[in-house]
């Protein structure tokens, strides 16, 4: 899994502490999930830091073919689970705009460039952050950042194992617009999917 293990868990705690955390055994994989992050890893490759990661928040992981959501406030509710937005390998398929990691940040947004049309789009600068090529372990790097939309409302990451997907942010700090439109001037296309 090419996800920092901390900084994920971490995020993972912050959903359960928070609007909650979603778990489901769907897609052939296990999705985790708070509503602007979703990640699927392949069933069979489940990292065991992982499957502890949910047992530690849920108590349990869930059944083939089954999703909850568990929070710290509210406890368990399953969950419908039929939601193609959870279905990260076909979205992926389906997705031809390729972005590109600027590494432009400012104050905790990450910047991100359409290839073909170089617009510019800010994401949390936590979602970038988690990507590490260091825990790839064996893995092939993950491809992407792909969306299914010129606007980039959400990027996908992935590779054989896993998936990662985080929606864009809406700006309206004019100072934000200001950086976006000046780096919108500059091509950051490294031409890789």
């Amino acid at each position: 899994m090419f996800l920092n293990k901390t900084k994920f868990k971490k995020m993972m705690k912050e959903a359960y502490n928070g609007g909650g955390l979603r778990v489901g055994r769907i897609y052939d994989g296990l999705v985790i999930s708070n509503g602007t992050w979703i990640s699927w890893t392949r069933e069979g490759d489940i990292p065991n830091w992982l499957k502890a990661a949910v047992i530690e928040l849920a108590g349990e992981l869930p059944e083939e073919g089954d999703m909850f959501q568990v929070s710290y406030s509210d406890g368990m509710q399953y969950q419908i689970k039929d939601n193609p937005i959870y279905d990260l390998p076909s979205r992926f398929r389906e997705s031809h705009f390729s972005f590109t990691d600027t590494k432009v940040t400012q104050e905790g947004i990450r910047f991100f460039q359409s290839s073909q049309s170089r617009r510019i789009i800010a994401v949390d600068g936590r979602f970038a952050s988690l990507i590490d090529l260091k825990e790839l372990q064996g893995e092939n790097p993950p491809m992407g950042p792909v969306s299914a939309t010129e606007k980039g409302d959400s990027l996908i990451y992935k590779n054989e194992e896993s998936a990662f997907c985080f929606m864009r942010l809406s700006v309206s700090n004019s100072q934000t617009m200001e950086v976006m439109n000046v780096l919108g001037s500059i091509s950051f296309n490294e031409g890789v999917r």
